[in-house]
């Protein structure tokens, strides 16, 4: 007798695989502690099982324990060093953490070792968003232009590279960015205002004045 074409001496494996499924669904339902007992069995089970091990360090992240999560993403890339996605995960954690170097070395492994489109373009638009944190607007503005590149439909990258050209007091580049960002479903006096206040406070704090269409831009109506 056997289980879908597993071998009865396949059993653990089977077991495993069980496990991880309900694990999944746990977390579809965020009931990450039961998640992550299902995680934890079917490691137990098979202890080379890379996705339980990233499933169990994405939940938990989700529950804000980056470091517990960061313990899981290296065991999985242990077992299997060409884990883009837990590289990329890898990245989120350290970067939640303000850990930006090993963040920025996590995602670029993740491309290095390949992610699909969606992925790809998120894994560039973080490792923007984390050299922006270093202070390096060249490497932020060049990841955002290649997310772009990547995807053309993601508004976020245009946003993230046009408040990039905002502080660096590129006008043109700037609007050019903020309205492709808006034509693709970004809230621009929302997102703006996670950083800013408002306009003005913007003005005072950099001691510029900004040109009327990005002002009307950025304000909400």
């Amino acid at each position: 007798m056997s289980f879908e074409g597993y071998p009865m001496h396949d059993h653990l494996h089977v077991r495993a695989f069980t496990e991880f499924g309900l694990g999944v669904c746990a977390h579809h339902k965020r009931q990450y502690q039961t998640a992550l007992k299902h995680f934890t069995n079917a490691i137990h089970r098979n202890p080379c099982y890379v996705e339980a091990y990233m499933n169990r360090g994405v939940t938990y992240a989700d529950m804000g324990s980056h470091r517990e999560a960061i313990q899981n993403y290296h065991q999985a890339i242990q077992l299997s060093p060409g884990h883009a996605l837990s590289y990329y995960n890898l990245g989120n954690a350290y970067r939640e953490l303000g850990d930006y170097a090993p963040a920025a070395g996590a995602y670029r492994m993740a491309i290095e070792y390949g992610l699909n489109r969606d992925e790809l373009t998120d894994a560039y638009t973080n490792l923007g968003s984390t050299y922006l944190r270093q202070h390096d607007h060249v490497k932020a503005i060049e990841a955002w232009t290649t997310a772009i590149d990547v995807k053309p439909s993601n508004g976020v990258p245009y946003f993230n590279r046009g408040e990039t050209y905002l502080h660096l007091q590129k006008w043109e580049p700037a609007l050019a960015d903020l309205e492709a960002a808006a034509a693709r479903g970004i809230d621009i006096p929302e997102a703006f205002q996670k950083v800013y206040p408002n306009v003005i406070a913007f003005e005072i704090i950099h001691g510029v004045t900004l040109p009327g269409p990005l002002a009307v831009m950025l304000t909400a109506q």
